[in-house]
């Protein structure tokens, strides 16, 4: 039986490892490609208000952090910006779950459909 050295595979290896660990490191959080309606005032309640976003796979983004449903913080308000192509169904239950933690105030922003 012939002898082989196995130097070149742990080689191989180690540059596989590194190359993934790039990767890993390079990829950063983006936020969700929506384009908020506008409206009067829309702006200036952007800015004092934590904004969930809902892009049109369904994902959840608090303040641009992706987010599951159970691990949003309860507060007073919320602005709630969905892509437009996201069904009622996405949002449903994001409401339901915010009006059982006690939110008061949650402002949907909507665009009428062209």
């Amino acid at each position: 039986m012939k002898q082989f050295s196995t130097s070149a595979m742990s080689d191989i290896a180690f540059l596989l490892l590194l190359f993934f660990i790039i990767l890993a490191v390079v990829s950063v959080q983006t936020s969700p490609p929506i384009t908020p309606a506008t409206a009067e005032g829309v702006a200036d309640f952007l800015k004092t208000s934590s904004i969930i976003s809902i892009d049109k796979e369904g994902n959840f983004y608090l303040d641009n952090q992706e987010a599951r449903l159970d691990s949003i913080p309860h507060q007073k308000q919320y602005a709630l910006l969905a892509h437009r192509d996201s069904p009622y169904s996405m949002i449903s239950p994001l409401i339901d779950y915010l009006s059982k933690e006690g939110s008061v105030v949650l402002v949907c922003l909507v665009e009428a459909k062209r």
